[in-house]
């Protein structure tokens, strides 16, 4: 039986650590007691934490019962200031339509959402740490395919529900195994109802997400500017944000697993692959640019704000060029993941814009080109929307929009400097010239 001071003295270790907790953040002593609840609500038990983010944690838990606990895991996300309905819900809905690219959705209530956990890594972690560098080219397109050729129904299903608004690298899972690959879409913390974003609620809710994933309507969005956009810009933010994120992931998968990307081998990797690299690598600079800005405490709008003209020229100038580049090569993966970032662009998840499929010839992969099917004797088929469609050895269908083969920088954002100086000026005359230090 314990002694009477050593009670006190755990009551005193148990209020010190209540205290320092509470120094930290009443929020994060808000997210432990509400986690506490709930666990003992539902009656599970922490294994471990499978992932932290800006309004809670996930948790891996197992069922506690009379006899024990149970050998069943099961993933916990708990949160406390930020609702979770509209996220339930949309985890319901593509659950119910027997999605694989998701987790399954068990049930939530106020603060939490319960689901399967999911085999796999954080596909960030996986190939910055893990595969960065360690691909033939023809490897790194087929990871890239593979991606879009599983998460091609999820995305579409789900662009009829909600707008994901966090497409990247982080919030996918990864699950590599001798069956090949396996791809989840993680976190819909940050989604918003398609219905209401696209009917007026793009111009009033704040952005969300990625930096590295941002169209240039966020950027213009932040900058007070965007009600001054041209409207494809417009267009794009108001219904394209995952087309936009998803086609950046499609250049990054490809571009960090290909051996050329390390420095070490680039001089000695000639490949048509180099030019288009090191256009993404622009890109992809302008945006540890502002994370770097991040770590060091300081908001992305403040990044922004420092010098917004030059910031803008900046990522127009990195994205012109990397859309140039993607549809210079012969890779019909690069021409897709243009296609989905171009912001004038009409290519919708319905239509079969990749096939797996490719041809082998003398020891190297060859990707089919869209322009092989210019001329109309070329065009084996042609679907009722006037997309070409092409059938291979049973697999998935082709489908490309013909008009649209070759991208050409024609849309008003691609217009220069003018464009960026026209609508800052005009975002600046309707707040009364305030300064943009203020946002």
């Amino acid at each position: 039986m314990q002694s009477g001071p050593l009670m006190l003295d755990d009551r005193l270790a148990r209020s010190v650590q209540e205290a320092t907790e509470a120094l930290k953040g009443k929020k994060l002593w808000e997210e432990r007691r509400t986690e506490l609840e709930v666990m003992q609500t539902l009656e599970v038990r922490q294994i471990s934490e499978l992932g932290r983010g800006a309004f809670g944690r996930v948790l891996e838990v197992c069922s506690v019962c009379s006899s024990g606990v149970s050998g069943v895991s099961s993933a916990l996300k708990i949160t406390v200031d930020n609702p979770l309905e509209l996220e339930a819900e949309v985890l319901k809905e593509l659950s119910l339509r027997s999605l694989e690219g998701v987790p399954r959705y068990f049930g939530h209530g106020t603060g939490y959402i319960w689901m399967s956990v999911e085999k796999g890594m954080d596909l960030a972690k996986w190939l910055y740490k893990k595969r960065w560098g360690t691909f033939t080219s023809a490897a790194s397109f087929s990871l890239a395919s593979v991606l879009l050729e599983q998460m091609l129904p999820v995305l579409e299903t789900l662009e009829k529900i909600a707008f994901h608004r966090d497409i990247s690298a982080k919030n996918f899972l990864i699950d590599e195994s001798s069956a090949g690959f396996k791809f989840k879409l993680l976190d819909f913390g940050l989604a918003v109802d398609a219905r209401n974003w696209q009917s007026g609620g793009w111009k009033v809710e704040g952005v969300g997400g990625n930096p590295l994933y941002f169209p240039p309507g966020s950027w213009l969005a932040m900058a007070g500017a965007l009600s001054h956009a041209p409207a494809a810009i417009q267009d794009q933010y108001a219904c394209r944000l995952d087309h936009y994120a998803f086609g950046i992931l499609l250049s990054e998968v490809v571009f960090i697993t290909w051996m050329g990307s390390k420095e070490s081998d680039a001089e000695k990797c000639d490949s048509p692959l180099r030019k288009t690299f090191e256009a993404y690598t622009e890109f992809h600079r302008f945006w540890q640019n502002c994370h770097s800005a991040m770590a060091k405490g300081k908001a992305i709008v403040t990044h922004l704000a420092a010098d917004p003209k030059r910031c803008l020229e900046s990522m127009q100038h990195a994205l012109l060029r990397l859309l140039s580049s993607l549809n210079a090569t012969d890779a019909p993966l690069l021409k897709v993941s243009a296609k989905l970032i171009a912001e004038d662009s009409i290519i919708s998840w319905q239509e079969r814009i990749w096939q797996r499929r490719v041809a082998e010839k003398e020891g190297h992969m060859e990707f089919m080109t869209f322009e092989s099917f210019d001329k109309k004797e070329d065009l084996p088929g042609k679907g009722l929307d006037g997309n070409l469609t092409l059938q291979h050895s049973g697999d998935a269908q082709l489908a490309v929009s013909v008009s649209s083969v070759i991208f050409v920088l024609e849309s008003s954002v691609n217009s220069g400097p003018r464009f960026l100086d026209t609508c800052l000026q005009e975002a600046a005359g309707e707040r009364g010239h305030r300064k943009l230090e203020q946002f």
